[in-house]
């Protein structure tokens, strides 16, 4: 796990701005979107690791493009792929959007805003969470995500790189022994499977359970993901929910 963190580390393209200007680029009023602009490669690292790992020879960086709290914002994105997305997975709302944009290694931010190589679409479902302490004095805002759903047309042959695909359609970056299985669903074939990350700083595990499926009409792969899962049914169910909107 480590080697191939170190790997996709180094697929990664060098930001040709400083974090200091790349964080004025994207500031916005909300002090919760202020702080996750300093974390747009780390956000690329884990999407390549867990998403895209173990298929293609060359090697590509990932660039966020531009995020947003906004449902209309992300009904604009759907509407280019043809699909229809719930405003809630099992009770849990739409929090955000998230679009990337692929470029060969080294590849920089403008690159990717002007000429990407795939675009890809992150949807999180979860909440905004404010905490206040006992006094009332401090306070502290982030997002917890408890959904995590992913989207991109398959026309481009990219989409098998950021999906983890293989050229037999299987998809490789499952990585919990006796975690994968395949279901069928309306002549749709859902992979399922667990990826495991292990955080050396506080020695925490964390696993992490997924659903792939491609809409052939609609030329669109899903992925469908919940992190730290207690009910293994639970993401499956959701990713059928959304076969049922699209059906």
């Amino acid at each position: 796990m480590e080697n191939k963190l170190k790997m996709e580390l180094e697929a990664l393209p060098e930001p040709v701005t400083s974090f200091e200007a790349l964080e004025a680029m994207y500031a916005q009023p909300k002090p919760v979107r202020r702080r996750k602009r300093t974390v747009v490669l780390i956000a690329a690292v884990l999407a390549l690791l867990l998403c895209g790992m173990g298929w293609a020879k060359s090697r590509y960086g990932m660039w966020l493009l531009y995020d947003s709290y906004s449902w209309s914002d992300l009904e604009s994105q759907v509407k280019k792929h043809d699909i229809v997305l719930p405003g809630e997975l099992d009770g849990i709302p739409f929090l955000q959007m998230q679009v990337y944009g692929h470029v060969p290694q080294g590849g920089s931010l403008a690159q990717a805003m002007l000429n990407p190589l795939y675009k890809p679409v992150c949807v999180d479902y979860g909440f905004h969470i404010r905490d206040v302490s006992p006094d009332g004095k401090t306070e502290s805002q982030y997002d917890k995500d408890v959904f995590g759903l992913n989207f991109g047309t398959t026309k481009n042959e990219l989409w098998r790189y950021f999906f983890g695909i293989d050229e037999n359609g299987k998809w490789t970056a499952w990585n919990v022994p006796g975690s994968y299985q395949t279901i069928e669903y309306k002549g749709i074939t859902l992979q399922v499977g667990d990826t495991v990350w292990h955080y050396e700083s506080d020695g925490r595990t964390v696993y992490t359970r997924w659903v792939h499926w491609v809409d052939e009409e609609r030329k669109v792969a899903f992925s469908l993901n919940e992190t730290d899962y207690t009910d293994p049914n639970r993401v499956v169910a959701c990713a059928k929910a959304i076969i049922d909107l699209n059906s």
